[in-house]
């Protein structure tokens, strides 16, 4: 394939990687490997690759993130339109040719999209740590953005040539940089497509320079960052409501309305102002979003306008509002894709 681009970080590969990207060779005809600042012992297997594919070189460990964006930068630098896109994979033995083939071929068919290699973490075969790392990711990355991805994890990747701009703007220089282009995608409804791969474990693989701390903690931060954002947003839209809601009189169904409306808005422009602020990628809202918000407005307005009288009707003004939120989150994924 000449419009597919194969592009592979590396760090201390073991000899199989020549052997790789031999086989590799014959299907792609461009190939690009990051050395991603192994010792020198791994010079001779880095030069032998060298005779069938590009190989770049950081001079010292600078993380997967980084060799990634290095490889995109190169190919924006190097390659032109015609390329349909880019396909990354690990140099740990964990993904064949065949599946790289297929991550291509969906990449060709499918314009505006990530496509991701899903395995299947039910075989006996899977390592318990990359069992259970993959379940938390996918728990905490849904129950953060709304997000169904069941492989997280993965490093076998399609993207498109016409969106590496995007990709090179999103935070990450190590190995949340993945994670965090799945975040990236929760928040501006994009679209994303999991093809079945092969499930291969070695003994020796990449993940094996994953620092348990270091890289745990540069994963789950924007998780959490994310969360914390979110609740500030619903905490002083709350506020705002029922310091509102107790000051202005409430005798009728537009005032009810009004109040509703100020109070949704600005819980919105506070969580986009603390994104803008804090958040490394350029956050736009979409017309989806705005969307979501009409509706939540005109939902709460009349829930609540039928509450009003209970005498827990604090307690179910939030549930509400939570409701809400999931309900329009749901919305947003679902009308993003059909759009697409």
């Amino acid at each position: 394939m000449k419009d597919i681009i194969v592009l592979i970080p590396s760090l201390e590969p073991t000899e199989d990687f020549i052997k790789f990207i031999k086989q590799l060779s014959k299907d792609f005809k461009n190939i690009i490997v990051v050395n991603d600042g192994s010792s020198k012992e791994y010079n001779y297997i880095f030069e032998k690759v060298s005779e069938n594919a590009i190989v770049l070189k950081h001079k010292e460990n600078k993380g997967k993130g980084r060799a990634l964006k290095t490889g995109f930068e190169y190919i924006k630098k190097h390659y032109n339109e015609k390329t349909v896109g880019v396909v990354t994979a690990d140099s740990d033995g964990q993904h064949s040719i065949s599946d790289i083939k297929k991550i291509a071929t969906k990449l060709k068919k499918h314009p505006n999209t990530l496509i991701l290699g899903k395995r299947n973490f039910n075989l006996k075969s899977v390592p318990f740590t990359n069992k259970f790392g993959n379940k938390m990711t996918r728990f905490v990355l849904y129950f953060a953005t709304g997000l169904k991805v069941y492989d997280t994890q993965t490093g076998l990747r399609g993207y498109r040539y016409n969106d590496l701009d995007m990709y090179l703007k999103i935070p990450g220089e190590r190995f949340e940089y993945e994670m965090n282009t799945l975040i990236y995608f929760a928040k501006h409804n994009l679209k994303i497509l999991e093809v079945g791969i092969e499930t291969i474990y070695s003994r020796v693989n990449y993940v094996s320079h994953f620092s348990f701390i270091n890289d745990s903690i540069s994963v789950y931060k924007n998780f959490l960052l994310y969360v914390i954002w979110q609740l500030t947003s619903f905490a002083l839209e709350l506020v705002l409501f029922f310091y509102l809601y107790k000051t202005i009189p409430q005798d009728n169904w537009g005032v009810l309305l009004f109040v509703t409306l100020i109070s949704k808005t600005l819980g919105f422009s506070a969580l986009f102002l603390i994104e803008r602020n804090y958040s490394k990628v350029k956050v736009e809202k979409t017309i989806i979003e705005f969307e979501m918000l009409l509706f939540s407005i005109i939902v709460s307005t009349l829930l609540v306008y039928f509450i009003r009288p209970l005498k827990l009707f604090k307690l179910l003004k939030i549930l509400i509002e939570l409701l809400l939120i999931v309900v329009t989150s749901r919305l947003k994924n679902y009308r993003a894709f059909k759009n697409q």
